[in-house]
């Protein structure tokens, strides 16, 4: 009788696939996070530089500019004429 190999691959070998998979991971992870941080980077200094333009132009609102906008924003919004 002749005894078949195992099929059941070696402890080195399990852990040296193990090891490949978790660089390959932390690789992936650490790129995302890097491309992440660009893309905050980005939109931090587009969304601080809207907030100026909206903090100054509402300090220099009228109340009649303020009734104007208002009426703007509702009438694209399918809002009632009671709500206009």
């Amino acid at each position: 009788m002749e005894s078949q190999p195992s099929k059941k691959p070696s402890k080195q070998v399990t852990e040296a696939r193990s090891l490949a998979q978790r660089a390959k991971l932390d690789a992936q992870d650490e790129a995302r996070r890097l491309a992440s941080d660009k893309t905050s980077k980005a939109q931090r200094g587009i969304g601080h530089q809207q907030q100026r333009m909206l903090a100054k132009r509402r300090a220099r609102a009228t109340i009649g500019q303020a009734i104007a906008d208002y009426l703007l924003d509702h009438e694209g919004g399918n809002s009632s004429d009671k709500t206009l």
